[in-house]
């Protein structure tokens, strides 16, 4: 008796608190969990403003997780968590996402998704379903009465140098010892031809490594330039994974290099902290966020261990 007057107890508080009214019916009805709800902060955002969805489930000794791939278009995920709250009605196991939209706008839809608890020792898997939810996307310009562009700066002289007679020159001498060299090979003695030996071409990991401790030796947080150290750190990335696993990735997309590689084989990489790595590189490029010391932080040093867990041995294998 206790047990159910506590259940509609907590029905009633999720219903107070505006969680989603599919959800909490699903849930009452899939023993052991007992209730699950989603909250949107904030229910209205601008293009690029981060979003937390969080989903609060109250169930009985089992814990979930979110899927390994999980896709939310049109919204980009930013970051996840998962954390427990204690309320007068017990435990609630406490999932946070983090997310954005980056292109579309009006009323948009976060679609819904299952999540899977833990198992351990052969258990049964229970698993629940999270309902969509709709969230207001504006543009960033919203509330500016009239938005206008910035003044065109004035004209730039641009000296062009014209080296057409250095050129002409050039190959007139060019030409002129091309040819005494014939005349002498062909009246002297042969020449033994010479070999160069050329210094081995260096792995791409130790480039990218020595790159990025560059970007960390220039200091540029310090000198108010995230933008330029956002760029030059996810170029780097960029061109280590295009040379680690062989493809032209700098005209890519942070998207579509994801996507691309997900369709190779990539030992030791992994594709969740460098879709995180690039979001809050977006976020500093495009929507002009000044991004805080623990960012800035993580990024760069999810780089240098994106590099050194997916560098090629010796032997050309991944470590």
């Amino acid at each position: 008796m206790n047990t159910l007057i506590g259940q509609i107890g907590f029905v009633l508080l999720g219903l107070a608190a505006g969680w989603s009214m599919p959800a909490i019916a699903q849930a009452v009805e899939d023993k052991p969990v007992q209730a699950v709800s989603v909250e949107v902060k904030p229910q209205e955002a601008k293009l690029a403003e981060p979003i937390e969805l969080i989903i609060r489930i109250k169930a009985e000794e089992i814990a979930f997780d979110f899927p390994d791939r999980l896709q939310l278009d049109p919204f980009t995920i930013i970051d996840r968590t998962r954390d427990v709250e204690l309320s007068d009605e017990g435990k609630l196991d406490v999932l946070k996402l983090k997310i954005t939209a980056f292109e579309e706008t009006g009323e948009l839809e976060v679609p819904s998704f299952k999540l899977k608890s833990r198992t351990e020792d052969g258990g049964t898997q229970v698993e629940i379903e999270v309902p969509a939810v709709k969230i207001k996307i504006v543009s960033v310009l919203e509330g500016i009465e009239k938005p206008e562009p910035r003044d065109v700066s004035s004209p730039v002289a641009v000296i062009v140098s014209d080296y057409r007679s250095l050129v002409i020159a050039g190959l007139f001498v060019f030409w002129l010892l091309v040819a005494f060299l014939f005349r002498l090979r062909r009246s002297g003695p042969a020449i033994a031809p010479r070999v160069i030996d050329l210094p081995p071409e260096k792995p791409a990991h130790e480039i990218a490594l020595k790159r990025l401790q560059q970007i960390v030796d220039d200091d540029l947080l310090r000198q108010d330039k995230a933008y330029e150290y956002f760029v030059r750190m996810t170029e780097t990335v960029r061109e280590y994974l295009g040379n680690r696993y062989r493809f032209y990735a700098l005209d890519l997309t942070s998207r579509e290099l994801l996507e691309e590689l997900r369709d190779r084989p990539t030992p030791g990489l992994e594709h969740a902290k460098l879709q995180l790595i690039f979001n809050d590189a977006d976020l500093v490029k495009f929507a002009r966020n000044q991004p805080t010391d623990e960012i800035s932080s993580r990024s760069i040093d999810g780089a240098f261990a994106l590099v050194h867990a997916t560098k090629q041995s010796e032997d050309g294998e991944a470590r």
